[in-house]
């Protein structure tokens, strides 16, 4: 990065740099922020690195006492741009991960402090991703190489997780599993290139491989159901659902065989999957194949679990658990709905379906007619949907 505020102006169509600043604090706060996180010890020991470091810090402590120098959102998308820039430099470049005396309390909380600083930047500029200088790519363009890498060390923990050799009940069954894999890493890096070691890490318990494939699901989901508008014009990120929703399937298969020794609620597939959809919904462009592929999903989670439940035993679980799940799977019927027709032929056959069919929609539709104390579906399917239809009316 050259040493002067002077650089190229960010591109602005990947975040609302033009208009209003958007909401967060402001650059005296996160000047301070840095100012305060970042001791001499921490600067770099070579003369030239700390010379150009100084000339940085003079700049940002004016900036500090006096706000006004930014004057246009082009000066403040820059300005952030050198604060993350100053901030790796003087701050995560000097962590060393191969020193024996790490102290890893330290590492984590200084990387705790990164990442809320890198938050406060981005939310305040989203441009500061399009911004650039001669040295280094734009962050955006970097968008599908990172989603790539993302699946793939996501597909690979699923992969080391669904092994029939792995024994969820004895630990020593998983081998330790080694993040990101030959395939993610060939992409950016030579294979005999020496940094290949500091690349990658390794995973080796099946608590924190579990713990991982959360972790992964959910970065990978941010950018699609978050609301920041910085990620709608990013196609990249839209393409992910299909995937995203695939490897959701698979994801509620491992908690099923994990069961208590998966970290997170019994309907944590189930939920990210409906903030997938709702979060679809809110897009333009997206095919109904998507959208259906979504709902379809919901459907099968609900039945899974509503198949796998005696329904009077959970009305005794936690008010917050059940109200969740009956609002889940009253959603998804919701979306799935279609109005039935009312010819006495139609309601023949639908009392037909409603007698014999096994499919997780009909079992949704029985169960969830014991659970909520609807009529009795064997004898009238479609009065059971009008009820059903008045019991989400009032939600």
């Amino acid at each position: 990065m050259a040493a002067n505020l002077h650089l190229r102006a960010a591109v602005p169509d990947h975040g609302q740099l033009a208009g209003k600043f958007a909401a967060g604090p402001p650059p005296s706060t996160l000047a301070a922020q840095l100012v305060e996180n970042i001791s001499a010890s921490t600067k770099s020991s070579k003369s030239d690195e700390n010379s150009e470091l100084k000339g940085f810090f003079a700049i940002i402590q004016r900036v500090k006492d006096d706000p006004t120098l930014l004057k246009t959102p082009e000066d403040r998308v820059e300005h952030n741009h050198m604060l993350i820039y100053v901030y790796s430099r003087a701050v995560l470049e000097g962590i060393r991960l191969d020193d024996p005396f790490l102290d890893r309390t330290q590492v984590r909380t200084e990387g705790l402090k990164a990442i809320s600083f890198l938050r406060f930047s981005i939310k305040e500029t989203p441009a500061v991703l399009k911004h650039r200088v001669a040295q280094n790519w734009t962050l955006w363009d970097m968008a599908p190489s990172f989603l790539f890498y993302l699946r793939t060390i996501t597909s690979h923990t699923l992969q080391q997780l669904q092994d029939p050799l792995v024994v969820p009940s004895v630990e020593e069954s998983f081998k330790s599993l080694s993040l990101p894999p030959q395939i993610a890493l060939s992409q950016f890096v030579d294979k005999q290139s020496p940094f290949t070691s500091q690349l990658t890490y390794s995973v080796d318990r099946m608590s924190q491989a579990l713990q991982q494939l959360i972790s992964f699901c959910k970065v990978a989901a941010y950018p699609l159901t978050a609301s920041d508008d910085a990620f709608n014009n990013v196609t990249s990120f839209s393409e992910s659902a299909v995937w995203l929703i695939d490897v959701l399937g698979d994801m509620r298969v491992i908690q099923t065989r994990y069961g208590s020794n998966f970290p997170a609620s019994s309907l944590h597939v189930l939920q990210l999957a409906q903030e997938i959809e709702r979060a679809l919904r809110r897009r333009k462009g997206i095919s109904a194949s998507v959208h259906k592929k979504a709902i379809t999903l919901m459907i099968l989670l609900c039945g899974e679990i509503a198949t796998s439940l005696n329904p009077m035993p959970m009305l005794d679980i936690d008010e917050e658990t059940r109200h969740t799940y009956l609002q889940e799977i009253i959603e998804t019927l919701a979306l799935s709905y279609e109005p039935p027709e009312t010819s006495s032929q139609d309601r023949l056959k639908r009392r037909k379906i409603a007698q014999a069919d096994s499919s997780p929609t009909a079992v949704l539709m029985r169960l969830l007619g014991d659970v909520l104390g609807l009529a009795d579906v064997d004898d009238d399917f479609l009065n059971l949907e009008n009820q059903v239809l008045s019991v989400v009316s009032l939600i």
